[in-house]
């Protein structure tokens, strides 16, 4: 941005005698080479050639600028300054201007061009000593620090210095200090870099300064009163930094101050209002989110009030700054049309006076409780009451019982304690309304049917989460203006009004958690523009039928829901199969995101009208297990959500089209046939829920690919075959793939050992689930089934399979006297084993060779001497004081606890005293499985049935818990 009377381009007229200057002419200058017909037949003269000297500077500085992509910028310059030629009129190069009397260089423009200045400025710059305009915005200094001020001290015309955006670090003083002088200096924009340090007070004395823009930096520590106060200053913006302390008094005696922005920093104390209301020219005050900042304008001083009538401030915010109370004083400033008091602790009543003063006014997540009748002449258009305990009716003028709406734009009452019926006299036609935020509150009884009928510049309407009910009338104006509509959490019931169609630019349309009784809503289609649909929990029934053009001719579709990029229909009762077409009529899901991270523009905000007043979208997404509130909606969330219906047949393979989608959850329906493979080009996936279904065969290898998935849930189906290995599936836990008999494989408790069914092995389809009395007569045959199995399999592991695998590493070797076979030198043994991390996957001789580093000879001893009788080896185990060997032989303990308390009668407290706390119970399952028969595919369907079994799980569960309870009150009571 250049000052108004900068040297420029100079208008001659005949007579040579100068009349104007504009800075409009200088390029129209340049591409007539220097010669403009002037009025009345006067000419632009071409100013004479620049000076030799300072083109040579300009060539060195030149050598300064990177203009291709490297490690500090992925992208090239805009341009490679190909004028700059040696030989040529350097006043006429790109970028640079020159006074039109001496040829001097006065300007240097760069604004924004992309260079990069990877080691700092030549300093054949800091010779154009004529130079009044510096302007490098924008361009990228690859993290390198400001110029020192002793560069900058011979240009002593500069005027103009820019140098926001351009990636600069390191202290601010090393421009900026307290013997530095620029006398001629207006703006110094040094804004959006990593600037760090304390500001100096200096700063504020330039004596020529009116622009200061040091916002968006790393600026930190307290600011010191300052002297010599410029008569000029007229705007100062040190937002989003660091700083600390007391704001300066300094600042409310700047005669000339216009604009001061102190946001998001942390300044504390209290912040006196009363002099910044006397300034004459003062228009913009803002000191927003200082959490620990107080701000008070009460008049305490003594001020008389009329001292506030020259006062011009028209926009004051105190939003986030730990006020308790409404600074009385603001209700004598009679320019004030925005006021934002936001996200502070005021309560009590909204007063009477600032409907009169206001035309913006933002009182959100306060504790105001009560508000009187708004005067039906209030002149406010943006309000803001969100997030406070409001109680009664809606509080808006009124004609009879009717609320009217006349000139507010905005209005946005949501999470109150509002209640009553919500009654509304209808649009008129030269009504506002833009938007209305009533979610979140009491409100009962039904629409008004002339809510939408007449209201063409309605463009919100959010009436989530209160008790309305009855149906929704269908009574939209032929030119709906709607953009987001938003139910959720009614009573409503009916169908959908098929007048909705005629929102053409609707874009979010959430009807969930209502009772809803229709089909699918195939004409919503149609509306080119709607992003996010969510029916979910209503009583939606039916297939999801296709429009039948569409069904029969594919290469249509794309005119079918194009944008959406969010559809939730779970928990309805919807039926059928998925028409194959379905997806690939979604094409924002098939053509991938706007952006490919999550900074980009996001579809937080819908813009409304000509965007004279914005409304942000959320929306609620069952992502991974968990029912989540996304505040901002970003347009690569793509999610589809079927869950809870009973649709059937298989998945359509076109699922694998939808390269954008981020959540996939179809879980809890009847589908069947294999799982797609197609899945696995679906590159952007975190979420994948296939639970709950009729799937068979085998998981599709395809899967591994999928890089981005961070939940998987493929629990409750028919799947078989081994769990492939690798990928994002090896990080899933075993909860991912249970409930399905025929799969094996890690991290299944089954097998895990096992990558292949072993020969001849039949693996048997799923099982439907029994009734109660049928279970509970299952359960016992199975119990019994496998206390016998476990017993005769522990007896054949410990004295047959139970041996060191060939080639392990011996490290470290136990004792000569661990060699007995008794149990007494077993207990004898474990004093000297090394206490090591151990690893609880895995059999016991893999443990003890391995993880333990024992000598091949000492573990078949020890595990197979000392295990002659059950009794005995379960008493040694009692005697062990060593926890690390404890803890690989209470691998064990899943055996222990079965048959010390079903076969041998010995009392549970004697068997397993000391290890009762030592190993949480899933670690018991999943080692007692794998030691279990690990070729017996009999047996382990036997226990696989068992431990999947809801009952037996929270059986142990319970188990657990009460254990870990009688741990914490022995501790307690010790």
């Amino acid at each position: 941005m250049l000052p108004r009377d900068l040297d420029c381009v100079y208008i001659y007229d005949r007579q040579g005698s100068i009349r104007a200057c504009s800075e409009l002419l200088y390029p129209l200058w340049h591409s007539t080479n220097g010669s403009i017909p002037g009025p009345g037949g006067g000419t632009v003269q071409a100013p004479p050639r620049c000076h030799e000297q300072e083109a040579a500077a300009l060539l060195k500085l030149k050598q300064s600028f990177t203009f291709t992509a490297s490690s500090c910028q992925s992208y090239p310059a805009r341009t490679n300054l190909t004028s700059w030629k040696p030989g040529s009129d350097c006043c006429q190069w790109e970028g640079v201007m020159c006074n039109n009397v001496t040829g001097r260089v006065n300007a240097l423009i760069f604004a924004f061009y992309g260079l990069q200045i990877i080691e700092g400025l030549h300093p054949a710059l800091f010779s154009l000593t004529f130079l009044q305009n510096l302007d490098l915005d924008g361009n990228n200094f690859c993290r390198s620090q400001l110029p020192d001020y002793s560069a900058f001290d011979r240009l002593t015309r500069l005027q103009l210095l820019g140098l926001s955006e351009c990636n600069l670090t390191g202290p601010i003083t090393g421009l900026i200090n307290d013997r530095s002088v620029f006398p001629n200096l207006r703006w110094l924009d040094l804004s959006q870099n990593s600037l760090s340090g304390t500001i100096p007070a200096t700063i504020f004395s330039q004596p020529a300064l009116q622009q200061l823009y040091l916002h968006m930096n790393n600026l930190s520590g307290p600011i010191a009163e300052f002297h010599n106060l410029p008569a000029t200053l007229t705007d100062v913006d040190l937002s989003s930094n660091q700083l600390t302390g007391a704001i300066p008094n300094s600042f409310s005696q700047l005669t000339a101050l216009s604009s001061l922005n102190l946001d998001s920093n942390n300044f504390t104390g209290t912040l006196d209002l009363n002099p910044y209301f006397r300034l004459r020219n003062l228009d913009i005050l803002s000191a927003s989110d200082n959490s620990l900042l107080s701000a008070t304008a009460d008049n305490n001083h003594g001020f008389n009030t009329s001292s506030y009538n020259g006062s011009i401030i028209s926009y004051l915010a105190l939003r986030g700054c730990s006020l308790s109370r409404m600074p009385s004083a603001l209700r004598y400033l009679p320019q004030l049309k925005s006021l934002d008091l936001s996200y502070n602790r005021i309560g009590g009543r909204i007063p009477d006076w600032i409907w009169r003063v206001t035309l913006v006014l933002r009182l959100s997540h306060n504790k105001f409780t009560t508000v009187g009748q708004i005067p039906s002449n209030t002149t406010v258009t943006y309000l803001d009451l969100s997030f406070n305990k409001l109680r009664g009716a809606v509080p808006f003028p009124s004609v009879g019982n009717m609320l009217e709406f006349k000139v507010t734009v905005h209005i946005n009452l949501a999470n109150n304690k509002l209640s009553g019926p919500f009654l509304y006299a209808g649009c008129h036609s030269n009504d506002q309304l833009q938007i209305l935020a009533l979610s979140g509150n009491n409100l009962n009884g039904s629409i008004p049917p002339h809510l939408l009928k007449g209201c063409t510049g309605l463009a919100v309407l959010n009436l989530r989460g209160n008790r309305l009910s009855g149906t929704w009338p269908d009574e939209m104006d032929k030119f709906c203006g709607l953009t987001l509509v938003d139910l959720h959490g009614n009573q409503f019931e009916g169908p959908l009004p098929r007048t909705l169609v005629n929102c053409t630019e609707l874009q979010f349309l959430d009807v969930g958690g209502n009772n809803f009784v229709d089909v699918f809503p195939t004409w919503l289609g149609n509306l080119r523009d709607l992003r996010i649909l969510v029916l979910r929990s209503n009583k939606f029934y039916g297939p999801l039928s296709m429009p039948l053009a569409l069904g029969r001719n594919h290469t249509t579709t794309s005119g079918y829901f194009p944008s959406l990029q969010v559809i939730d229909l779970a928990g309805n009762s919807f039926t059928g199969v998925i028409p194959s077409e379905l997806f690939d009529s979604f094409m924002s899901m098939v053509r991938g995101p706007l952006h490919n991270t999550r900074s980009g523009y996001n579809y937080s905000t819908l813009y409304v009208d000509s965007a004279t007043s914005t409304y942000g979208v959320e929306v609620e997404v069952a992502l991974k297990q968990q029912y989540m509130k996304m505040l901002k909606v970003f347009s690569d969330l793509v999610v589809i959500d079927l869950s809870n219906n009973r649709f059937s047949g298989p998945i359509p393979n076109t699922v694998g089209n939808l390269m954008a989608l981020v959540v996939l959850n179809m879980s809890h329906n009847a589908f069947t046939g294999g799982i797609p493979g197609e899945l696995g080009r679906l590159a952007q996936i975190e979420s994948l829920d296939l639970s709950w279904n009729n799937f068979t065969g085998e998981i599709p290898r395809e899967l591994l690919a999928l890089t981005a998935l961070e939940w998987l849930n493929l629990s409750h189906n028919g799947l078989s075959g081994s769990i492939p290995l690798g990928g994002q599936l090896s990080t899933f836990p075993s909860s991912s793939f249970q409930g399905n008999r025929g799969l094996y494989g890690c991290p299944l408790l089954v097998r895990c050992n096992l990558t292949q069914p072993p020969p001849g092995t039949n693996i048997l389809p799923p099982l439907q689930v029994p009734d109660e009395s049928a279970g509970h007569r299952f359960e016992l045959i199975v119990l019994w089934l496998l206390v016998v199995a476990m017993v005769w399999a522990l007896h054949w592991q410990l004295s047959c399979s139970w041996s060191s695998p060939a080639g392990a590493t011996k490290t470290t070797h136990i004792s000569s006297e661990c060699l007995d076979s008794t149990s007494d030198s077993l207990i004898g043994c474990s004093t000297s084993v090394p206490n090591v991390m151990i690893d609880d996957v895995g059999s016991l001789d893999l443990t003890c060779t391995s993880s333990m580093t024992c000598d091949d000879d000492a573990c078949e001893s020890f595990i197979g001497h000392a295990s002659d009788t059950l009794v005995e080896e379960f008493f040694a185990f009692r005697a062990i004081e060593n926890e690390d060997l404890l803890d690989s032989l209470i691998r064990l303990r899943g055996i222990v606890d079965r048959i010390g308390t079903t076969t041998f009668e010995l009392p549970k407290i004697m068997i397993v005293e000391k290890i009762l706390t030592l190993l949480p119970r899933s670690k018991i399952l999943y080692i007692t499985l794998d030691l279990i028969m690990e070729k017996d595919l009999s047996v382990e369907d036997m226990i696989g049935l068992l431990f999947d079994d809801e009952k037996i799980t929270a059986s142990w569960t319970g188990e657990k818990t009460s254990m870990a309870n009688n741990e914490t009150s022995s501790r307690k009571g010790n």
